[in-house]
C-alpha cells in the first residue's frame, strides 16, 4: 500500500512521514494493520496533535536605510502569540544559500550591526525566527538598505595633502 504523504516502505521498521505533510493545531490518527500469511492480524492507532508555530505578529526594522560599520539597526517583533512560551527569537542575515546569525534570545527586541548590502541598491534580507519552546517556528522576513558612507571630509584632506605636497609626481 502506498501513501503519498509517506516516504518509507510498508516493510520497514518505522515510518517516516514527509516534510510539510502535517499541519500544526492539527489532530491526526495513525492507523496501522498487520497480518501474517496464516490469516492472524493486528492493528493499533495513536492519536496525535501537531505542535503550531507562533502566530499573529510582525516584525520590523529601523533605519530602513543606513550605513555599514556606522548605522545600528533595531529589530524587534510585536503580537506574537504561542500556547507553548517562552518564545526565542532568532535575526538572521541571509545571503543567497549562507546564513548568519545576528542575534538569539527571549527579548524580541535586539540592536544589530550589518555588512555591505548587495547589488545596486545595497539590499540585506534578513530573516526572524520565531520559534516556541517545543521547536515550533515562524519566519518574518525584512529587508534593509546598507550602504557605504562617503568619506568626503577624509577625502578632501587627501586631496589637499597631495596639492600641496605634490603627490604623485
Amino acid at each position: 500500500m502506498e501513501t503519498p504523504d509517506i516516504s518509507s516502505s510498508v516493510s520497514f521498521p518505522n515510518m517516516v512521514i514527509k516534510k510539510h505533510s502535517l499541519h500544526g493545531n492539527t489532530l491526526y490518527k495513525l492507523v496501522v494493520i498487520g497480518s501474517l500469511p496464516n490469516g492472524i492480524y493486528g492493528r493499533a492507532s495513536y492519536t496525535f496533535q501537531v505542535n503550531a508555530p507562533p502566530t499573529d505578529g510582525a516584525c520590523h526594522a529601523k533605519p530602513r536605510v543606513g550605513h555599514v560599520l556606522t548605522t545600528h539597526y533595531k529589530v524587534w517583533c510585536t503580537g506574537w502569540h504561542d500556547p507553548d512560551a517562552p518564545l526565542k527569537y532568532e535575526i538572521i542575515h541571509v545571503q543567497g544559500t549562507l546564513e548568519s546569525l545576528l542575534y538569539y534570545g527571549g527579548d524580541a527586541e535586539a540592536t544589530v550591526s550589518l555588512p555591505l548590502g548587495d547589488g545596486q541598491n545595497y539590499i540585506i534580507n534578513i530573516t526572524v525566527r520565531i520559534s516556541d519552546r517545543l521547536g515550533a517556528v515562524a519566519l518574518f522576513r525584512l529587508q534593509v538598505q546598507v550602504s557605504m558612507k562617503v568619506q568626503l571630509s577624509l577625502y578632501c584632506v587627501v586631496l589637499k595633502f597631495c596639492f600641496v605636497h605634490r603627490c604623485g609626481h
